[in-house]
């Protein structure tokens, strides 16, 4: 009799270890957390400006949201490429990573290479030329204004955009004294700008033109680059 309650207590056992195992294993988490990174990627940095992190968010199925943690240096005082990588970690010890890449860029200095074409493409066929060597100029303000002279293919048009975004520029409306007719032309757009792998920039901008009560507004496209 004793036997057979020592048998009994031994195949209960058995069962419910089997019974807890199962149940462990059909519960455990296994996915790994959802991030976004917030901000571009590839992101770009105007050389000697402030790097802000614009950090990335990331949530779990099982936690809710958890922290993403970034990590890598970034130093504009050099061009150069840069990564930071973000990592979440659930409770469960699951694991996601993203990166983002980080172009410190330099805009400043002359664009050789600088092509206007007007009407801005695709809207017409017409006319595309050369620039006459225009340069950019940083201002010392820290904010990533930027003078261009000779915009437009004109002479003496200085005329400056924002870097206001990360990849990003703005043209805002200002209106200047230039060309060889010496008219006042106003000028607003907005462009892109994009790195080489020797971190050199190439930049597009696309805008709208017109002279003060001589023609209506034209649209046209500028690319620099070096």
């Amino acid at each position: 009799m004793k036997k057979n309650i020592l048998i009994l207590t031994a195949i209960s056992l058995i069962v419910t270890i089997s019974v807890f195992t199962g149940c462990k294993k059909s519960s455990a988490d296994i996915v790994p957390p959802n991030m976004t990174l917030l901000g571009a990627n590839p992101f770009y940095i105007q050389e000697s400006t402030i790097w802000v992190e614009p950090h990335a968010i990331a949530s779990d199925n099982m936690d809710g949201p958890i922290a993403a943690i970034p990590s890598g240096t970034i130093n504009t005082g050099n061009t150069g490429t840069y990564f930071i990588t973000y990592t979440a970690t659930d409770k469960a010890g699951n694991i996601t990573t993203l990166t983002r890449t980080v172009y410190v860029v330099n805009v400043a200095g002359p664009y050789t290479n600088a092509i206007h074409v007007s009407p801005d493409p695709p809207g017409g066929v017409g006319d595309s030329t050369f620039y006459n060597t225009p340069t950019m100029t940083l201002s010392t303000d820290g904010v990533g204004k930027v003078t261009v002279h000779n915009f437009g293919n004109y002479i003496n048009s200085n005329v400056y955009f924002d870097l206001t975004s990360p990849n990003a520029l703005i043209l805002p409306v200002q209106t200047v004294q230039c060309g060889t007719d010496s008219l006042f032309r106003t000028f607003q757009g907005t462009g892109t700008i994009s790195a080489t792998y020797n971190y050199t920039t190439q930049i597009i901008i696309n805008y709208t033109e017109f002279a003060l009560n001589v023609y209506p507004s034209i649209s046209s496209q500028d690319t620099f680059f070096r």
